[in-house]
């Protein structure tokens, strides 16, 4: 059981997913050029942006600095070279990649909070550059190029604890991750021969059940943490309200007499929850609690999102 207190108003969202609008311009959203540009919550169909990568590299963005994306449906573009960029400098809503994404092209990401839910690849020597507050990953990440985190907060490459297996991040072209943010290590990182370089703490966990430690292979590269390195001592439970709280402005922990319940307190802000991958069934969410008199909440293939709360009270 999730308990979760919210007191947040939506603000400007992009889905993308099946059941999206299709062509060159909709509501709250309109393509100009290779930018397509959301003015306001707006749901679109992935074969918008495969179309639009066919015959360029493509921007989406928001006109304010709380430009928040949800990728619902699978984007797969084969263009060579077509990068995807998600969000434009200074951008602070969260950009959350729920359903696989595949690119022939670079992908760049800026949000306040990013998460990759599912998994992505990046063929050829094309780079991923995320720049965050938070990043959290927990979906197996193959990069031909390079893979750059800038997090001001924390970065978590995230497991599957259900089945005890990892979600390897392999960036052939080497890591970087910057920030005084801890790193949270759970799966492996893998590159060839390139360098793998973290900065700030790092706290490495192993919930995998064929592995005894989780590792940085670098296969010949060097290896720099000038950071503290440490272990993660806390149970799947504590993994879980970590994650979460990451994913969001929140603060999670556990339901205090319970072995299996956790709780996540969000500081404000608009929040889209999204059921993590490689969760036990045993901690499923099986309801939404919204302080002092929320609105409606929504969902949307499995995002699932609450209404906006009232004056803040005792829940």
């Amino acid at each position: 059981m999730f308990v979760f207190f919210s007191s947040s108003v939506f603000g400007q969202t992009l889905t993308i997913s099946s059941s999206g609008q299709t062509g060159t311009s909709g509501t709250n959203w309109s393509v100009t050029g290779s930018t397509l540009t959301v003015t306001g919550s707006a749901n679109i169909d992935a074969s918008v942006i495969v179309g639009l990568l066919s015959s360029n590299s493509l921007s989406i963005q928001g006109n304010s600095t709380s430009f928040a994306v949800n990728v619902s449906q699978a984007i797969t573009s084969g263009a060579s070279g077509n990068g995807l960029t998600i969000g434009a400098a200074n951008n602070s809503g969260n950009i959350s990649l729920n359903n696989p994404v595949s690119l022939a092209g670079a992908m760049t990401i800026f949000g306040g909070r990013v998460n990759i839910m599912d998994t992505l690849s990046l063929s050829s020597s094309n780079n991923l550059t995320i720049t965050s507050i938070n990043t959290v990953i927990i979906g197996t990440t193959t990069v031909g190029g390079s893979a750059t985190v800038n997090a001001s907060g924390n970065f978590i490459l995230g497991t599957n604890i259900a089945l005890g297996t990892g979600f390897p991040l392999t960036a052939s072209g080497g890591f970087t991750k910057t920030g005084a943010g801890t790193s949270y290590l759970f799966s492996n990182i893998n590159t060839t021969n390139t360098a793998v370089a973290i900065e700030g703490p790092v706290v490495v966990g192993n919930f995998n059940t064929s592995n005894a430690t989780t590792q940085i292979n670098t296969n010949g590269g060097n290896i720099s943490i000038p950071g503290a390195v440490s272990a993660y001592s806390g149970t799947g439970r504590e993994y879980t309200a970590l994650v979460y709280a990451s994913l969001y402005d929140a603060v999670g922990g556990a339901v205090t007499g319970s072995t299996t319940d956790i709780y996540l307190r969000f500081n404000g802000g608009s929040q889209s929850f999204v059921g993590l991958p490689g969760m036990p069934n045993s901690f499923d969410m099986q309801y939404l609690l919204v302080a002092a008199g929320g609105g409606g909440g929504g969902s949307n293939i499995g995002v699932y999102s609450g209404g906006g709360g009232g004056a803040a009270g005792d829940a």
